[in-house]
């Protein structure tokens, strides 16, 4: 498979070294230099739903100084059209990014002490802030979070997703979902936009939980691009597996995604889009839809799944 990007040199490495694990503050900080690597990037991102059904797709993303990604969008019902965002004038710009080791938290606000938005983090719980508090989201961890090391001849990158059930406030509905929090880290001198997965490696990726008629949740990421660069992760009843992965994609007519085939190790699942949350040529692009495994007899009552990818 290749991403149309760049001829893919297998001296970058591609193979994925994965495990499960439940982070401690360090792991959620800019300093932190897991294998000797240097902080890039967070991202908090979540799918909720208010209790008239409206559905909504959040983001945001910062690196050590700065914000500059971020939207709120409520998604439309039909997937041959962009989503809109509901906010055109949040805040991108400079950051304070400070960790408080007495009170094992870690705040993220904008410089010079503005409150347009607000990252509390400590482990395995996080909240929210944006819109000057029109958005209010709590998060807590599902369970066991994921983390991988791809390393490689001219470049290494590590990688940690944590997965979270999701309640808040959104323009004073209540709302519920799931989301998660992602970190990467990478050689010195390389962020994120340079760094050999964004470049090179990654096609797609799938995060997704579905909760049952009986209770239980089960969630899991799915990846595949090029070469050896691919990963299956599912924690169902609390105990996390990890297998290889393959996705073939069907796509609409003007190349966005539309269904898929995904394979992780044993069982076989089926993606379908239910809405572009982005289209931005060149760039990772997302869409919100369905994971369902074949041959599942329960009912899902609740589901979230974000898929990114490159177009």
């Amino acid at each position: 498979m290749t991403t149309g990007r760049e001829s893919y040199d297998e001296r970058y490495g591609s193979k994925v070294l994965a495990e499960a694990f439940r982070p401690t503050l360090p792991y959620y900080f800019r300093t932190h230099t897991p294998h000797g690597l240097v902080y890039q990037f967070s991202c908090l991102w979540c799918g909720i739903e208010d209790e008239e059904g409206n559905r909504y797709a959040c983001m945001r993303e910062w690196k050590t100084e700065y914000s500059m990604n971020v939207l709120v969008s409520k998604l439309d019902t039909d997937p041959n059209v962009v989503s809109s965002r509901i906010y055109k004038r949040l805040h991108m710009g400079m950051i304070s990014f400070e960790k408080d080791d007495e009170q094992q938290r870690i705040r993220v606000s904008p410089w010079l002490g503005s409150q347009a938005f607000l990252v509390d983090i400590r482990p395995q719980h996080f909240q929210w802030r944006e819109a000057d508090g029109e958005l209010e989201l709590d998060f807590t961890a599902l369970g066991p979070a994921l983390k991988y090391l791809c390393p490689g001849e001219k470049e290494d990158l590590f990688y940690t997703s944590e997965f979270c059930r999701v309640t808040g406030v959104l323009q004073g509905k209540k709302v519920t979902g799931f989301g998660g929090i992602d970190h990467s880290f990478g050689s010195p001198g390389i962020g994120w936009l340079h760094s050999k997965v964004y470049r090179l490696l990654e096609k797609y990726w799938i995060v997704w939980a579905n909760r049952y008629q009986d209770g239980s949740i089960e969630y899991g990421i799915c990846v595949d691009g090029e070469a050896d660069f691919n990963l299956g992760f599912i924690v169902r009843d609390g105990a996390p597996k990890i297998s290889d992965c393959s996705i073939k994609m069907e796509n609409f007519e003007d190349g966005f995604p539309k269904r898929a085939g995904v394979v992780l190790g044993d069982e076989r699942w089926g993606f379908e889009t239910t809405a572009r949350v982005s289209k931005l040529k060149g760039f990772m692009q997302w869409a919100n839809g369905e994971m369902n495994r074949e041959g599942e007899e329960r009912t899902v009552v609740e589901r979230f799944c974000w898929l990114e990818f490159f177009g």
